[in-house]
């Protein structure tokens, strides 16, 4: 389950290197339960930080969906709401891999 999200965030990473100037600033995270330590985007990794994205809520988060209801909240949150889904305008969910 996790070979998805990890595959997606390579491939976002290098696209994201590829085209920073037509895409800015723009800030993407992984949290998918092994997730690594990285907090900065490489031209092979996305953020990884689960620290950093309770103090950086990114533009794009990529998980599975049985992280869905562990997604980082800053400290004192008590509800995913008051997390950094507050600033998520959209979502994409793949549940093809959930069965």
């Amino acid at each position: 389950m996790n070979a998805l999200a990890n595959d997606q965030a390579r491939r976002i990473a290098s696209l994201m290197h590829t085209h920073r100037t037509e895409l800015g600033d723009l800030t993407v995270d992984l949290y998918a339960g092994d997730s690594g330590t990285a907090p900065a985007m490489t031209a092979t990794s996305v953020v990884e930080s689960e620290q950093h994205m309770r103090t950086h809520p990114p533009d794009i988060l990529l998980t599975n969906y049985t992280m869905l209801d562990r997604v980082p909240r800053p400290a004192g949150s008590l509800s995913v709401d008051t997390g950094i889904t507050s600033s998520v305008r959209s979502t994409c969910a793949d549940f093809a891999s959930a069965s």
